[in-house]
């Protein structure tokens, strides 16, 4: 059986998961494993929303950098600051576990400190 399904639909789906903040390229996966759960309605879907340049959202295409070393003595010095006074904030004192260690932001917020 084959199904009529409106662009707008899909349209409306990714409009919606993006205001409820999920990343762009998740939604495109979504959208995409959703078209192949369809069959063959979600193929011919795939090619209207394609020929329509609405397929697939942007996705951000930011590269990560390395820090300088005057950056790293910059943010080194901030955390020693603000772990000397009272006001300052205690997350930024394990910033110089991540610049020695190479630890990830999230291994170091889930260690145990003792």
């Amino acid at each position: 059986m084959l199904l009529e399904i409106p662009s707008q639909s899909a349209i409306r789906y990714q409009t919606t998961r993006v205001k409820e903040k999920a990343a762009p390229k998740s939604v495109n996966e979504e959208v995409g494993f959703l078209l192949r759960l369809i069959g063959d309605a979600g193929e011919a879907l795939r090619a209207r929303l394609r020929r329509d340049k609405v397929l697939k959202r942007k996705v951000s295409q930011n590269v990560a950098r390395a820090y300088t070393e005057t950056e790293k003595e910059k943010m080194l010095a901030l955390a020693k600051d603000s772990s000397s006074r009272k006001s300052g904030s205690p997350a930024i004192y394990p910033l110089a576990l991540a610049l020695n260690a190479g630890r990830r932001d999230a291994e170091i917020r889930t260690l145990t400190w003792s």
